[in-house]
């Protein structure tokens, strides 16, 4: 038999990389490509099991990663890397994050996962 041809077309950017995102749900934009993976020592199970947790449960999409770092450009934009470290310019950014009041960004950190009671004797 002769073999199918395949002709590329152009499939929109699913924004937020995920299985869940509403226009993927849809179907008006590609699978969900390029995960980014995240690690946590072994040893946090039995040394600090509610970092263990937190890291186990973690989670965020594209398009709340790409709003932490359109606010880290905007200090980088107005010059704040002079009064600032990196590590500053990030936790300003991430801050900025924490603080939008948009209904998608509170639900990605306002949940059980990411809010965890540490408890210590």
């Amino acid at each position: 038999g002769e073999t199918q041809q395949f002709e590329k077309i152009a499939v929109n950017r699913n924004p937020d990389q995920s299985l869940y995102d509403p226009c993927f749900i849809a179907r008006k934009c590609q699978y969900p490509v390029a995960p980014i993976l995240k690690g946590a020592n072994p040893l946090l199970a039995t040394r600090f099991p509610e970092a263990y947790d937190f890291y186990n449960n973690f989670a965020m999409g594209n398009r709340q990663l790409s709003k932490i770092i359109s606010n880290y450009r905007k200090y980088v934009d107005n010059n704040t890397v002079t009064s600032y470290t990196g590590t500053e310019l990030w936790l300003h950014a991430v801050c900025d994050w924490l603080k939008d009041d948009d209904p998608d960004t509170v639900a990605t950190w306002n949940n059980s996962f990411w809010l965890v009671d540490i408890k210590r004797v």
